[in-house]
């Protein structure tokens, strides 16, 4: 459970792909996840049984989706308020803006997927990420049958060169917004169950081949299928399993990809993580050193690039205050070696008095390797 959708936390990656951000949130499903009395989520996207602080499940993450693709299309929140109370009051006990008094031009088709999407009853809603996304296929491939099929009398008076019809023009627009919303949905949440057969030949209901487009984040990288060369921007696989594991590499980095039936008629990117990043070390305190793998310390706030194919240490120093190292294992992701590289922080060395103890014999006190008194006899 994610617990907090909302737009700030999808990201665009590439062209195609959308990734899910900030877990901070985020808890096992098998935990118990109820509201302890303090909000968990943010206001406009939570599901009205979080407001409640009744248990939830991935219906509640679903109904947090549904209203970033209601604000998408719409422009607005469903459930708006001029303070958090009214927001909250109206998740529980309102219905959403009706979305054909919103937008008129917006497809029946989706009007109804978010009518369900938003049910306030969990078991009203769609009951997993694959029944949600496939509905949301069903009604881009319905709207834009509807907006490229002209009507009889239409077809008879088109002309050469006349522009489509006004009614034509305003759904266009909406056919190209709901397959950004699927493209959102498949991306983000689900692996999408469509079945597209290869228009080559082959045996059964659409051949016996399924296709799937592969690239890789960064481009032009080799790709390999079971640690073969693949020539060509798609792949074939039958429809019975197994079907292979795609992979790519980039010096220390791999991603690999099980094929599975799901990604037939899909783009499978291959998505490798940086080599290098840069980070920026400041411990906090003025005056405060830093070296990175035993280099010649340099000033602080310092900006750092590390390469992550090999382990990387970090130490800051300032008068006053203890040593502080951190070590950014090999094979780091940017995001763990920025997080740790921020958290390194200063301790100042503790300070007070030393009381030495009496002896009876002559003794030599050595305080950071200086000597600091010598006593014998009752001295102290």
């Amino acid at each position: 459970m994610h617990r907090d959708v909302k737009p700030q936390n999808l990201m665009r990656f590439g062209e195609t792909a959308v990734k899910v951000m900030d877990f901070g949130l985020a808890k096992d499903p098998s935990t118990q996840l109820t509201h302890d009395g303090s909000l968990s989520g943010t206001p406009n996207y939570m599901a009205p049984e979080q407001v409640r602080g009744e248990t939830l499940d991935g219906r509640s993450d679903l109904f947090s989706l549904g209203v970033v693709l209601y604000e998408m299309v719409c422009g607005e929140k469903p459930f708006g308020g001029e303070s958090i109370s009214s927001v909250l009051y109206r998740i529980v006990n309102e219905e959403p803006k009706r979305i054909l008094a919103v937008r008129p031009g917006i497809p029946q088709a989706l009007a109804t997927f978010l009518d369900k999407a938003l049910a306030k009853d969990p078991g009203e809603r769609f009951a997993s990420g694959e029944a949600f996304a496939g509905a949301l296929r069903q009604a881009v491939r319905g709207a834009a049958a509807t907006a490229a099929r002209p009507s009889a009398s239409r077809r008879l008076r088109r002309t050469r060169g006349r522009r489509p019809a006004a009614g034509a023009r305003r759904a266009l627009p909406w056919v190209a917004a709901l397959g950004v919303l699927a493209v959102l949905v498949a991306t983000a949440f689900v692996v999408l169950p469509s079945r597209f057969g290869s228009k080559e030949g082959g045996a059964g209901e659409g051949g016996a081949w399924l296709e799937a487009s592969v690239r890789t984040e960064p481009p032009g990288l080799p790709v390999t299928l079971d640690g073969k060369p693949l020539e060509g921007p798609r792949v074939r696989f039958r429809r019975s399993g197994p079907f292979g594991i795609l992979a790519a590499e980039q010096d220390c980095r791999k991603a690999t990809h099980p094929l599975e039936l799901a990604d037939a008629g899909t783009d499978v990117v291959l998505v490798i993580d940086p080599l290098e990043v840069e980070v920026v070390v400041d411990p906090g305190v003025r005056e405060a050193r830093v070296g990175l793998n035993g280099s010649d310390p340099g000033a602080a706030p310092a900006r750092l690039s590390l390469s992550l194919c090999r382990e990387n240490v970090l130490e800051a120093s300032a008068e006053g205050y203890g040593t502080a190292r951190v070590s950014i294992p090999a094979g780091s992701t940017p995001v763990a070696a920025r997080t740790l590289a921020e958290g390194i922080r200063l301790d100042p060395l503790p300070t007070g008095t030393l009381r030495l103890p009496r002896t009876r014999l002559p003794v030599s006190f050595l305080v950071d390797g200086r000597k600091v008194r010598a006593a014998s006899g009752g001295s102290s």
